[in-house]
């Protein structure tokens, strides 16, 4: 009798840590909470995307530059040349600095997001504004060096 009662206490022993240690279902605060971070995180992911393909289309904008003015160097002469040459020497280096942008926000995660994000968009608008400058300088070069 008395290994019988042993035997039923154990199995209730048992039978209660097993309980206590088991999984249970999620509940709603943590399925809600899973899907919050799911958001946020699907949030950088779009984040990264739009970045990438603005700083791409800086790329892009900043190669087509490139192309035109090398053609004008070699029709310019003199001081126009020079300034071309120079004006391409600094759009080169642009497009460097977008290029390694381009590679920290296609590079970075989660936990490096937030600083990444406003490095990269600093050095956006810093190669935009230069570009956009270069741009009118390079105009303004042009027409002229066309009325000589």
């Amino acid at each position: 009798m008395k290994t019988l009662v042993r035997i039923a206490v154990m199995i209730a022993l048992t039978y209660g840590l097993l309980r206590l240690t088991g999984c249970e279902p999620r509940t709603n605060d943590q399925a809600t909470a899973q899907e919050q971070v799911d958001e946020t995180i699907e949030s950088l992911k779009q984040e990264r995307d739009e970045l990438a393909a603005e700083l791409r289309e800086l790329q892009r904008s900043i190669d087509k530059k490139i192309t035109i003015l090398e053609k004008n160097i070699d029709k310019a002469n003199g001081d126009a040349k020079r300034e071309l040459q120079e004006a391409n020497k600094k759009l080169l280096h642009e497009r460097k600095e977008v290029e390694q942008a381009l590679e920290k926000v296609e590079n970075s995660t989660e936990e490096t997001w937030s600083d990444v994000k406003t490095g990269t968009r600093k050095t956006f608008q810093d190669v935009k504004r230069e570009f956009n400058e270069l741009a009118d300088r390079i105009a303004s070069i042009t027409d002229s060096d066309d009325g000589k």
